[in-house]
């Protein structure tokens, strides 16, 4: 990361808020209905673009992706890696176990983000086997259309968020 000695380089941490088209059809594809696989892409690709432009058009030096070709902060990492399986919740279960730290951490923000964005993505996530990362094409097209929308505009610097280990634990 780049650091200034005359001006303090400013970023944001996290998901931005995405489109509520892209959310839309984020959701159909989660829930296993079916959905227009190159609309997705190109639904994607422009919303990355526009968000770019407004990180820039606010004066942000350092700009991400807002995270808008995966579908929640965490939970995009059971599609890149094996290994996770998702288990109905135990209603009887305590609902902040086997969430992770920072569930636990910022509850208020997780029961709220919950009811406002609850699909079947929301339910606990248990390591089952051996974890290999499989999402070697998400990865390529985030990166992908990160380059897109970079090309042409002038930021300090840029990046693509990813989880860290400690969120995804349970």
């Amino acid at each position: 990361m780049k650091n200034s000695s005359s001006l303090i380089l400013t970023t944001h941490v996290g998901s931005l808020v995405r489109p509520p088209a892209l959310i839309e059809t984020m959701r159909t594809k989660e829930n296993g209905q079916p959905y227009n696989e190159q609309g997705l892409a190109t639904q994607v690709k422009n919303s990355v673009a526009e968000v770019v432009r407004q990180q820039v058009k606010a004066g942000r030096d350092v700009i991400s992706d807002g995270e808008y070709g995966k579908p929640n902060f965490a939970g995009y990492a059971n599609d890149r890696l094996t290994g996770f399986e998702r288990r109905p919740r135990n209603p009887d279960e305590n609902p902040i176990l086997n969430w992770g730290r920072d569930r636990k951490a910022f509850l208020d923000f997780y029961e709220g983000y919950e009811q406002a964005s609850r699909s079947s993505q929301s339910d606990p996530v248990v390591c089952t086997g051996p974890i290999t990362y499989v999402g070697q094409a998400a990865g390529a097209a985030d990166t992908s259309n990160f380059r897109a929308a970079l090309n042409g505009v002038r930021v300090e610097e840029a990046f693509i968020p990813a989880v860290s280990p400690g969120t995804i634990e349970g």
